[in-house]
């Protein structure tokens, strides 16, 4: 409470009990020239000089050697600030919020403020993802010439911090103060690298990897072990380097989130493609009529087959078996069950030996049946990933 007190009468004392204006530049005699050091971070602006009236002795007012001050009772400055490029915008530092102003007893002012600017940079589209961004901005002082304002650049705060939230790294952030022309001037030169570069690409690429290895496991057959490593393997290790996406997202980088949200997608498709090969696999060694496969599905190939290009289409062979051309033949359709029937066929027609030798040889197998089902999910997958791939980009 003491401290308050004697802080307050101190104000009172520099603010009330002096003819100090705020409306003036604090010097003795107007000609002499106020040096100021400015230097800025990624969104701050901070400045610094000495207030030839602002002092006091810190012996004789309770050892109080820094306060803050309301900005309204300073000489603050006013400086606009404009891009180097295209854009003819001047954005000026009375826009700007957070100010703290501290004022120590020997009558030295430091000013900080929040401020955001926008900034034109070039850069070279060709070059994407491995883009590295130059912005230049210029922060200049339009009320002083420079016999009256001399800048220099102010080390001491200055610094350029990677933010997790930024899509961009800031790998330079130079400044220099330009004293020749009428105006003081500060210009900022800022080298922003895309963080879509060096370790992302790579990330990027292991998962188009993964898709690929995907889409490709669709081509084995699918009774034979090069099928059931590719599922296997890719299953495994895009559960594994899912983990380690996340892991790294919300730890390191957190751009590398979207990257993970792509590969879980891609993790989701191999499941089904896994899941999908050990189901049909298993139909094949238990089940060995079309009669106990699903009439969905006989009846969707079946619809698809009546187009001559998706018949060819369904028609390809795997890489390393081959197909039986006597059950894709352009009359596979008219041997399936109808909805209405019984399911069991064979049984309808133990009277007559005959009939039940043509049923028997108009049977479509679980083993023709896969095939087909394994082109139109290759189809599937492939849009996916299409459509996640735009998504993603865009």
């Amino acid at each position: 409470m003491e401290i308050n007190s004697t802080e307050a009468a101190l104000k009172n004392a520099l603010f009330c009990g002096t003819s100090y204006n705020p409306r003036y530049r604090p010097v003795k005699y107007q000609q002499d020239r106020l040096a100021m050091y400015i230097g800025a971070e990624v969104i701050n602006v901070e400045k610094q000089w000495y207030d030839a009236f602002l002092h006091w002795n810190k012996r004789t007012s309770g050892n109080i050697e820094t306060i803050n001050v309301a900005e309204q009772d300073l000489w603050t400055p006013t400086f606009a600030a404009k891009s180097f490029q295209r854009s003819p915008r001047i954005q000026n530092t009375k826009q700007c919020t957070r100010v703290k102003c501290h004022l120590s007893y020997d009558g030295e002012v430091i000013y900080t403020v929040l401020c955001t600017f926008t900034v034109d940079c070039y850069t070279e589209a060709r070059y994407w993802a491995f883009d590295t961004k130059i912005c230049t901005l210029r922060i200049y002082s339009v009320e002083y010439d420079t016999n009256q304002l001399s800048l220099f650049h102010f080390q001491r705060r200055l610094s350029y911090p990677s933010y997790s939230l930024l899509p961009y790294k800031i790998t330079s952030f130079q400044m220099a103060t330009v004293n020749s022309t009428m105006s003081p001037e500060f210009r900022m030169d800022i080298v922003i690298e895309r963080l879509v570069g060096s370790h992302l690409v790579v990330f990027l690429v292991l998962i188009v990897m993964f898709c690929f290895l995907n889409l490709f496991s669709l081509w084995f057959s699918i009774d034979t072990s090069a099928r059931t490593i590719a599922v296997v393997l890719g299953t495994v290790m895009q559960g594994m380097f899912l983990v380690i996406l996340y892991w790294y997202g919300m730890v390191k980088m957190k751009p590398v989130i979207t990257l993970a949200h792509l590969l879980l997608g891609s993790f989701a498709l191999g499941v089904i493609a896994f899941g999908w090969t050990y189901y049909a696999r298993g139909q094949i060694t238990s089940r060995k009529g079309c009669t106990e496969c699903p009439l969905a599905v006989i009846q969707t190939i079946s619809c698809l087959r009546k187009n001559r290009p998706l018949t060819s289409f369904l028609s390809i062979g795997y890489l390393n078996g081959s197909i039986k051309k006597d059950t894709l033949s352009p009359e596979w359709e008219d041997n399936l069950p109808e909805a209405n029937r019984p399911t069991q066929v064979r049984n309808l027609s133990q009277d007559d030996d005959t009939a039940s030798t043509t049923n028997d040889d108009s049977d479509v197998t679980w083993q023709d049946m896969v095939q087909p089902v394994d082109r139109i999910l290759f189809c599937a997958m492939l849009t996916m990933y299409l459509l996640m791939f735009i998504v993603y980009v865009f």
